[in-house]
């Protein structure tokens, strides 16, 4: 029934027959599972201060990366990071916003928080909305275009989310109108998927847990995406 609800809500029938994309839904939905626990067990973690108490030295077998253009909240100069790829389409995703946001607010100054953007490809509107995100940030409303597009996963075509752009009361909806329809952050899109697969991060929401170098952007740590 779950894979039936995922296929239709995201209407994949012009991806491909349910029988064609039943293994790619069941490892989304396999995903999700494991992406849930391993975020509580992350939660419990931090709560009892055995992350940022006894997090030691990478040694040669933690993952490296670097932040690059992930926006930023929490410390941002913390020695802790919790590193998020997600989509906006992916109902998980929007679901697990809540624990993010009260680990955003209990831990906000002892960890550093980053999201990046991993659109999965049968989520048909998904690029875009990640690109408007982009195009709001240039104009200081990440945020809040942010919170709106997790709240509304199936009203994200074009004209969605011009409209979300006014109804953040953007300084330039003009701006933001070029921007999307220019698909100005494509190449940063792609880079945040590219950067994200070469840790590890295969479905969504994938997190990427470890050191931040605040300077330098470099993170060392494991990714907890459960894939």
């Amino acid at each position: 029934k779950e894979i039936i609800a995922v296929y239709e809500q995201n209407n994949l029938q012009e991806r491909g027959t349910l029988d064609q994309l039943r293994p790619q839904i069941e490892q989304f939905l396999e995903q999700q599972v494991r992406s849930q626990h391993l975020l509580s067990q992350y939660s419990l973690a931090l709560q009892k201060g055995w992350i940022v108490s006894h997090l030691e030295a990478p040694s040669d077998f933690l993952l490296k990366g670097n932040i690059k253009t992930a926006y930023m909240r929490g410390n941002k100069k913390a020695s802790v990071i919790l590193l998020e790829y997600s989509d906006y389409q992916c109902p998980f995703c929007g679901r697990v916003q809540r624990t993010l946001g009260k680990l955003i607010n209990d831990y906000q100054d002892r960890v550093a928080f980053g999201y990046r953007h991993f659109p999965l490809a049968f989520h048909k509107e998904a690029d875009e909305s990640a690109i408007a995100a982009e195009c709001a940030r240039e104009q200081d409303k990440f945020e809040e275009i942010h919170q709106l597009l997790y709240e509304n996963p199936k009203a994200q075509t074009l004209d969605d989310l011009k409209e979300y752009a006014r109804e953040i009361k953007i300084k330039s909806p003009a701006k933001f109108d070029q921007c999307l329809d220019g698909e100005r952050y494509r190449g940063l899109i792609n880079q945040d998927m590219k950067d994200g697969a070469e840790l590890g991060i295969t479905g969504t929401p994938g997190f990427f847990v470890g050191l931040f170098d605040s300077k330098s952007g470099e993170i060392q740590g494991e990714v907890l995406s459960g894939a």
